[in-house]
């Protein structure tokens, strides 16, 4: 299963004064925000301010941190588990660190669920 997902940020980017999501589900951990007048609609093309090809299967949420945006994702050949930093407003892929051997070929877990999290 080498099929590559695609991260899809689009509230988090859209919306420049929304509090940083430093871990899973945001700041109140209820995945809700206080952020007004977000788009309700999302296509391919509509509302949506980039998007990744993420270097292996992932599940895990994205948190944001200022101008950052962390997610986690494996190698699938390497069979590494990786932490990936990419640029708030561009997507752009800041650095890239092997965390571990994640990689699983089984039914009972994901390829990279691990949330990251941030004390700021």
């Amino acid at each position: 299963m080498t099929k590559k997902l695609i991260l899809i940020l689009a509230a988090f980017t859209l919306t420049a004064s929304a509090a940083d999501w430093a871990n899973w589900r945001g700041p109140n951990h209820n995945g809700s925000t206080v952020a007004a007048e977000l788009p309700v609609k999302f296509s391919k093309t509509e509302n949506i301010a980039w998007k990744v090809t993420m270097p292996g299967p992932s599940a895990a949420t994205p948190i944001i941190l200022g101008d950052k945006v962390f997610v986690s994702s494996t190698d699938p050949k390497a069979k590494e588990l990786l932490a990936l930093c990419l640029d708030r407003r561009t997507g752009k892929e800041i650095w890239r660190q092997v965390v571990g051997a994640g990689y699983q070929l089984d039914n009972r877990s994901n390829y990279a669920s691990p949330s990251p999290a941030t004390d700021g």
